[in-house]
């Protein structure tokens, strides 16, 4: 059974505030101000101003906020912005590797930051999705795209376009004109033509250049904080971490350690 550990005062119950240990280092030069969170969880993902954590079925994304106070010390302000529930998360976690997880979180993360309109009912279905490890690539531009291993997109439009959803084919095959616009082939579709695309469109042009450069360097990073900053912190049981700017949120067994590199 899982030890819960102290994390939200409860003065209001729709405002949690993070309970913080804070401490500062200083290595080869660097001032670093860290934070542990008393939280045990399973994952965690971050991008600018939000952070992703999961545990068991349930996803919770903050956004946070770096400020400088009194005598250059930073700190750190959360505040939860939306909750998930999802009872397939438990069935996925333990079935797919970390680096689509990642996508999923990102995802996640990107529907949010940009106002697209998503809500837990769409998310559900980039769960279910994922369920089946289809999903190989993301794309984030004036909207998100992301790409299965059949060459179907589908696309998350923001506010402007009253989130309309479709879903399209890579290679721009079996179009067809609607009066409302243009219908590509569904999903359905792509499965019976797998054969096709697998000898057109290989999984790894599918999959994106940058994204897989990223989880080549967070290995690298992985083995540079084992190196340096492990033992200097004197963090014990890291198990993954995620590098936003100068703001680097590590994994541990018994926590979340947040560093503030100044």
């Amino acid at each position: 059974m899982m030890t819960k550990h102290p994390l939200f005062h409860c003065s209001k119950p729709d405002t949690p505030k993070l309970l913080f240990t804070s401490s500062h280092v200083d290595i080869k030069g660097e001032n670093i101000q860290s934070f542990h969170i008393n939280m045990v969880i399973d994952n965690l993902y971050a991008i600018p101003n939000y952070l992703l954590i999961q545990q068991s079925s349930t996803i919770i994304i903050y956004r946070y906020k770096i400020k400088n106070t009194k005598g250059n010390k930073n700190r750190i302000i959360l505040a939860k912005i939306k909750k998930i529930e999802n009872h397939i998360l438990n069935y996925l976690v333990n079935r797919v590797s970390r680096q689509v997880l990642r996508l999923l979180f990102n995802v996640m993360l990107t529907l949010v930051s940009k106002n697209v309109k998503a809500c837990n009912r769409e998310m559900e279905k980039i769960i279910l999705w994922m369920k089946i490890s289809d999903i190989v690539d993301v794309h984030i531009g004036e909207c998100v795209k992301v790409w299965d291993r059949y060459g179907v997109v589908k696309t998350y439009y923001n506010d402007a376009s009253d989130g309309e959803q479709i879903a399209e084919r890579r290679d721009d095959k079996n179009k067809t004109d609607d009066k409302g616009g243009k219908q590509y082939a569904a999903k359905d579709n792509a499965k019976e033509t797998m054969s096709d695309q697998s000898s057109s469109v290989s999984l790894t042009k599918l999959v994106n250049d940058n994204f897989s450069l990223e989880c080549k360097n967070n290995k690298l990073r992985m083995n540079y904080f084992k190196r340096s900053f492990v033992e200097n912190l004197n963090l014990v049981g890291v198990v993954d971490f995620v590098c936003v700017n100068s703001t680097v949120f590590v994994l541990l067994k018994s926590g979340v350690e947040v560093l503030l590199f100044s």
